[in-house]
């Protein structure tokens, strides 16, 4: 707030009491701005390089991945995809084990990458979870890793990801096709 403002009309024309007032509260006003642009330093989606790697300390996840990917990527993040891993980290704890909160944890991490998800729910203390469409070796190994999926207590977690649509009896959508167009998903699990 410019305090200068409330300076009434009589006082305003003196060079002394303005200059004096001005020292007074530039130090107020400048802690204002930088308190009032704090929060931006650490938000997710602007959040870079250093900014990024404190909000990581915080949430436990380093910017190093805890394996080598693939295609000989570096197994150390860029800031696009520590983010797309930190927001994963943050709608992990918000988890409550079930399918619809799988699909929401999906739809929030990778909503805009173009990726269909399918999660199936084996009855048997196992989930398949299909990601199915294009994406870059990084994201593949980190779904792969399980960095991305949440795993719930005593439940395997098996994780196909694929280019190809995925071999289901009698369904042809965007994801699952028939005889001699689907693929038969790998078996395994994470």
């Amino acid at each position: 707030m410019d305090y200068k403002t409330l300076i009434t009309s009589e006082h305003q024309g003196q060079p002394k009491f303005m200059a004096w007032l001005t020292a007074a509260t530039s130090m107020i006003e400048d802690a204002q701005k930088f308190l009032g642009s704090l929060y931006l330093q650490y938000d997710l989606d602007r959040a870079v390089g250093a900014q990024l790697d404190g909000l990581g300390d915080k949430l436990g996840m380093p910017r190093r991945l805890p394996f080598q990917p693939s295609e000989g990527v570096s197994p150390i993040m860029n800031d696009v995809n520590y983010r797309l891993v930190l927001r994963a980290v943050i709608v992990e704890s918000h988890f409550d084990g079930t399918v619809p909160s799988l699909y929401n944890l999906f739809q929030t991490v990778l909503g805009g990458t173009g990726l269909y998800f399918a999660v199936i729910d084996n009855q048997n203390m196992s989930v398949s979870v299909i990601v199915y469409g294009q994406t870059d070796s990084l994201i593949k190994d980190e779904l792969e890793h399980g960095l991305i999926v949440p795993k719930p207590e005593g439940v395997s977690v098996n994780i196909n990801v694929t280019a190809n649509k995925v071999f289901a009896w009698g369904v042809d959508n965007d994801v699952f096709s028939g005889w001699g167009t689907g693929y038969w998903l790998k078996q395994g699990g994470n």
